[in-house]
């Protein structure tokens, strides 16, 4: 059981194939990386008949016990939402988001956290795993390229249903690859073989069009080629920087959610000159809000966003986009499946994953900088964006998340 659990991290390999399905007829389907994870939990689940095991791993609970509660409090109000908003047209679309990103994702996470503490997975293959199917996504990307395969707005998607799906899912490697270039350690051709890499990554990048990708990709980039790694040691441990942040955070989600129409109509911003992106999330922003207003207890359920948004998308300004899956803020998006309280349990969470960065964040002074960095790039581009409203990217989220959570 030992041998085939320490294959565990291959899963990182395979994120971008989310899309192979095994259909359940009336019951749904499953995806390639909901199988394996039901795979590896089975196994774990069978690891841990053996006496000694369970009781390791139950000590590991005890240790983070304030950490799991949190957790299942926010499994428990995204259940308790999807029952008070049960609607048998949609449910097995909700229970199938509640499957795929969260709690499957979260079990992995939970297991894959502790199997690295016993030492059975490293997490240098973790990350390995993800950067080798991210570089395979970019090879294949770059043909698309050159065969202008693109969207009919001239954005490059890949194998990939969105552009932004692509730029997310490539964007954490980009930081992970800058990391290993700022490494003592790095010959002068490993380092001219990683630069030549992460040239290939902008050039995706880049042509995803993914505004929220790029600055928060750009701004982290900053971050990690400050020249001394003293302060970026500094930095990430300075508990009146991560207030700071935590508090730009909160008050950037309380703008998006509450200030964005005032601030437009002061500035008087007119739609209907220029029109691009920013009108359609402005208009998302506005309803996503209402809806959240009128349903701050139990919110509206998992992926019910899109019905309910048709219903009163009408009574807006109307927009060159209609077909809404989310509401392109993790904490909307959380308000709307979970209530007030998931929302405030998730920002919860991301307190304490800042407040345990000191103990987490050198331990491995190779692989927890862009870990912490990973989890960095997800909440900034979480701003304007879903980054934990899929398969591929909600497991690396909640991993990383995790990761840094538990001790």
């Amino acid at each position: 059981m030992k041998n085939i659990l320490s294959t565990s991290f291959l899963v990182f390999c395979f994120l971008p194939l989310y899309f192979l399905k095994i259909d359940l007829a009336d019951y749904g389907s499953l995806n390639l990386i909901d199988c394996l994870i039901l795979f590896y939990l089975s196994i774990f689940s069978i690891y841990l008949t053996d006496k000694l095991k369970r009781a390791d791993f139950y000590s590991f609970v005890g240790r983070n016990k304030n950490v799991l509660l949190i957790i299942f409090f926010i499994c428990c109000f995204l259940l308790l939402s999807f029952y008070v908003n049960s609607d048998k047209n949609n449910s097995l679309k909700s229970l199938g988001v509640l499957k795929s990103y969260y709690f499957l994702p979260i079990l992995f996470a939970i297991m894959l956290v502790y199997l690295i503490k016993q030492r059975i997975v490293r997490l240098k293959k973790i990350f390995k795993a993800y950067l080798i199917s991210s570089i395979v996504i970019v090879i294949i990307s770059l043909f698309f390229i050159l065969e202008k395969n693109l969207t009919y707005d001239y954005r490059l998607s890949s194998i990939f249903s969105s552009p932004n799906y692509l730029a997310i899912y490539i964007s954490p490697a980009i930081l992970l690859l800058l990391s290993m270039v700022k490494q003592k350690k790095v010959k002068q051709s490993k380092r001219f073989l990683l630069f030549l890499l992460i040239s290939l990554y902008l050039i995706v990048i880049l042509f995803t069009k993914c505004q929220g990708a790029i600055i928060s990709v750009f701004l982290l980039s900053l971050f990690i080629t400050l020249p001394d790694e003293k302060k970026i040691k500094f930095l990430l441990k300075n508990n009146k920087v991560k207030k700071l942040f935590l508090l730009f955070f909160i008050f950037a989600n309380i703008l998006i959610i509450f200030g964005l129409k005032p601030l437009t109509d002061y500035l008087d911003y007119d739609p209907y000159l220029n029109r691009s992106s920013l009108d359609s999330r402005l208009v998302i922003y506005e309803i996503s809000r209402d809806i959240a207003f009128k349903n701050p207890v139990w919110g509206i359920g998992p992926a019910n966003f899109q019905n309910v948004y048709l219903l009163n998308q009408s009574s807006y300004r109307p927009y060159p986009q209609w077909a809404v899956p989310h509401a392109h803020n993790n904490i909307l998006v959380l308000l709307l499946e979970s209530g007030i309280a998931g929302a405030a349990l998730f920002l919860s969470l991301i307190y304490l994953w800042l407040a345990k960065m000191n103990k987490q964040a050198f331990k491995s002074k190779s692989y927890m900088l862009p870990a912490c960095l990973i989890i960095f790039y997800f909440l900034i581009h979480g701003l304007i964006d879903a980054t934990i409203w899929k398969n591929d990217y909600a497991l690396m989220f909640w991993f990383f998340l995790i990761r840094g959570t538990m001790e």
